[in-house]
């Protein structure tokens, strides 16, 4: 009988906030508890969810956040009753494993004195904890603390889930060795997404998902997109997430209500995202838009790419993870909207499908990696 591993996971933020880190953990730690382990999410901030396997909880932020506080503005190093009472933890649950999804300056304190606990810790970094981008202030290494702390930490934690190579990159700068990276995609759970069929769609109905993050997720290129592609086709595009409705405001959007739909942040009832009306969208879609200036991974495009559609993005950072050119989607010069209308409109009236290539995703399935993160648990609590 395989051993039963107990886990706790620490993100930097959870549900109900939705958004690819918070999608994985809680996919991930719901099919390991699944499959008879024990899961514990642990919260910086009060969280809740309703339909899932593992067990939500809470630090206790009346001792979490005065440590955080004088460490971060007063550069004072009071971790004593933190200790205690991560200790108090330690010994009642007994975890084999702290598996930290995402960083954040706290989550980076909790890291820093369960290494000093003797306890077996373990990252995934999902973008903006470790990527940089100054031109649109793009991540909290920016922030000088964050970035010495991280530093800090990375010299004593066990190993590193990178989830592509543009984590990888990051990693490297870093000097971080590589032989402790362990390589573990986002994922989708295919079966999911399978159960549903592709409609035909008689007209081009374009769809992009994402939250209005207006420079990182390339939501300024949508008016200049959709003006030269009115001049070519008609369309409707369908724009997903938290916050879009703000796009209305936009003259040129509300002038032309007839090729636009805007859809809030689609929530999860169910035991795995993506969300079955959500599958509806990108199953009755003709093309993902994918619009970001910087991805570590990019979790929508392979919601799009398993959904059968094939994907237009810019040749900008994290892009090329998922999407290979001509194979399952194109990559248009950064950021050349003319060219990626016509890009659409080639992809439209050519009836380019992509369907059959659906193995260069194969290993972003959920299942897969799930198992694969139970063989590195047991490899790295038997070290």
């Amino acid at each position: 009988m395989k051993k039963k591993i107990k886990i706790a996971f620490v993100p930097s933020t959870f549900l109900p906030i939705i958004g690819g880190a918070e999608i994985q953990t809680h996919n991930l730690a719901n099919l390991i508890a699944f499959k008879g382990h024990t899961v514990d999410i642990w919260n910086t901030k009060k969280c809740f969810y309703k339909k899932k396997y593992y067990k939500l909880l809470n630090f206790n932020n009346i001792i979490l956040m005065p440590t955080y506080l004088l460490r971060y503005y007063f550069k004072i190093k009071f971790n004593f009753i933190l200790k205690l009472y991560l200790k108090s933890i330690i010994k009642s649950k007994k975890y084999h494993i702290w598996h930290f999804h995402s960083l954040n300056y706290k989550t980076l304190i909790i890291s820093e004195l369960l290494k000093e606990l003797n306890q077996k810790v373990v990252f995934t970094f999902q973008g903006i904890d470790i990527q940089i981008d100054k031109k649109i202030s793009y991540g909290y290494r920016l922030d000088s603390k964050y970035d010495i702390l991280l530093k800090k930490n990375l010299k004593q934690i066990d190993k590193v889930y990178s989830i592509s190579k543009e984590i990888d990159k990051n990693l490297f700068k870093l000097g971080f060795p590589k032989e402790k990276i362990l390589r573990i995609p986002n994922c989708v759970f295919f079966k999911k997404i399978n159960k549903f069929r592709k409609n035909k769609e008689k007209k081009l109905i374009l769809i992009t998902v994402a939250r209005l993050a207006t420079k990182k997720k390339g939501y300024d290129f949508v008016i200049k997109i959709a003006r030269e592609l009115k001049k070519k086709v008609n369309f409707r595009w369908i724009i997903i997430g938290k916050n879009v409705d703000y796009l209305s405001y936009n003259k040129f959007i509300s002038n032309n209500k007839k090729n636009f739909e805007l859809v809030g942040e689609i929530g999860n009832n169910e035991l795995f995202f993506p969300h079955s009306k959500l599958i509806k969208y990108y199953k009755s879609s003709s093309i993902y838009l994918h619009l970001s200036r910087i991805e570590s991974f990019g979790i929508t495009v392979l919601e799009a790419i398993a959904s059968g559609l094939p994907v237009i993005a810019f040749k900008s950072v994290g892009s090329n993870t998922l999407i290979k050119d001509k194979i399952n989607g194109f990559l248009v010069n950064c950021y050349d909207t003319k060219e990626y209308a016509k890009k659409i409109v080639h992809v439209y009236k050519n009836k380019i499908n992509f369907s059959k290539n659906s193995k260069y995703i194969k290993k972003y399935n959920l299942e897969k990696n799930c198992n694969k993160v139970l063989v590195d648990y047991n490899k790295i609590i038997a070290s």
